[in-house]
């Protein structure tokens, strides 16, 4: 019995020490603990963190005090953690990471990327600070990546330029089918785009484009570039994307020139042409001829049987509308031409003494009907003048989630508009395919509906 109590006297003994030495020591970690946030709160101002790997975040320990380090949480410290959500400001940037939000420390990122193309590249959506990129601006195009040929932007090329219209680094045609063709003086045109891409050792290349534009960014990418491609073209015929811009600016304007030769036809009681842009797919012509009123629209994806155009100037003319306005294409082709070969149709085109089809199509028309046909082309204004208000809201939203692309180091894609939100396509599955207007589409029934011919 006295030896039990003896052992209960010694363990009562041991447990208070225990909890003496525990009150201590959680008073002095409490103390570090104090100091720690007081010194991570100070090193907040100085520190750096050091950045990324695709998606994924890693600090290293760039100058942070021990006891920040210290204070860190282990499953960020020294290793790699999936970013939940990432916020990049002018100075600092904060993360949320698992869930839990890690302080604000100061970051140094140099993110260097490069525009090539038209008009409207929203940068201010990737720091909200210029200042902090190196971005790269390339003359004319693929042109000034094949030979050098860039200049450094600041934030004063950025400025006000929403509201311009083409491009500010110009532009230059470099087919695609040509990319792998020495030049004149043997230089290898690909080797010299990836020579100078890590001559400036560049993050991303951001390029902005129609269809050729594209392929050649994709054939980038397979050449181990960091490419994302924006859809730009008035031709709206990007494979993976609802609409281009360019494509609503160009629409604008073509129904406006139809609407202007309205007034003229009517006056005249004559058959007017107005040719639209479009030589291998019809989206303006079909967009702008409905839109200005035409009584007729000819595509390249519907093959017009010239009889049943007569038939239908005919008719309005029996039912006393003296006028009639055809939208066609460039592109525009019928029934019995659509049968030859691509070489034998170019060859036919070669020798014809009409400088377009349309011209083409009013002689035919005036030769049956005795009518007066006239020809109004648009031309190159349809790519010209200021961008409308839907483009440049299509621009912005576009160009930021580039940026946001640029941000998660996520390259190879084109940034698509699909069904009103923004999407990362693979440049693998839709480059070198073309969006054709579709001859059975609800927009094609509901135009022929209204009365609207299309020579079929």
């Amino acid at each position: 019995m006295h030896v039990f109590l003896t052992i209960l006297a010694i363990v009562a003994i041991v447990l208070v020490v225990v909890m003496v030495v525990l009150y201590f020591l959680g008073k002095k970690m409490q103390k570090k603990q104090d100091e720690s946030q007081a010194q991570m709160q100070a090193a907040s101002q100085t520190a750096t963190i050091l950045v990324i790997d695709k998606k994924r975040m890693k600090l290293k320990d760039s100058g942070l005090p021990k006891m920040v380090l210290e204070n860190t949480p282990k499953y960020l410290r020294g290793s790699k953690v999936p970013i939940v959500k990432a916020k990049i400001g002018p100075k600092v940037m904060s993360l949320m990471c698992d869930e839990k939000i890690f302080p604000v420390l100061p970051v140094k990122k140099e993110l260097k990327v490069v525009i090539s193309g038209i008009y409207i590249m929203d940068v201010k959506g990737l720091h909200n600070n210029i200042e902090e990129l190196e971005i790269y601006g390339f003359e004319d195009g693929y042109k000034g990546l094949i030979y050098g040929k860039y200049r450094l932007l600041t934030s004063a090329d950025f400025s006000g330029i929403l509201t311009r219209g083409g491009t500010i680094l110009g532009s230059s045609r470099q087919p695609f089918k040509l990319m792998r063709v020495p030049d004149e003086n043997g230089l290898d045109k690909v080797e010299a785009m990836k020579s100078t891409y890590k001559k400036l050792k560049l993050d991303c290349l951001v390029i902005l484009g129609g269809n050729g534009t594209q392929k050649t960014a994709n054939l980038l990418r397979e050449e181990g570039l960091n490419v994302i491609h924006l859809p730009k073209t008035i031709d709206n015929d990007i494979y993976g994307t609802d609409v281009t811009f360019g494509f609503q600016s160009a629409i604008n304007i073509a129904t406006e020139a139809i609407d202007c030769i309205h007034t003229t036809a009517a006056s005249h009681n004559r058959v007017f042409i107005v040719e639209v842009m479009g030589h291998k797919v019809g989206w303006l012509t079909l967009y702008a001829g409905v839109a200005g009123g035409a009584d007729i629209i000819l595509l390249p994806e519907i093959p017009y049987d010239l009889d049943k155009v007569i038939a239908a100037i005919a008719k309005r003319n029996h039912d006393g509308k003296g006028f009639t306005i055809l939208a066609v294409a460039e592109g525009a082709i019928s029934k019995e031409d659509s049968q030859l070969s691509k070489k034998e149709y170019k060859q036919k085109r070669a020798k014809s003494k009409y400088p377009s089809v349309s011209y083409e199509i009013a002689d035919r028309i005036s030769e049956k009907l005795g009518s007066e046909v006239r020809v109004a082309v648009p031309g190159h204004t349809q790519r010209g003048g200021s961008p409308c208000p839907y483009d440049r809201v299509l621009c912005t939203r576009l160009g930021s989630a580039a940026a946001k692309a640029i941000i998660d180091e996520d390259y190879g894609y084109m940034i698509a508009m699909i069904n009103g939100n923004t999407k990362r396509v693979p440049l693998a599955d839709v480059a070198g395919k073309l969006k054709m207007v579709d001859p059975k589409s609800q927009m094609i029934k509901e135009a022929k509906r209204t009365g609207i011919c299309f020579g079929d």
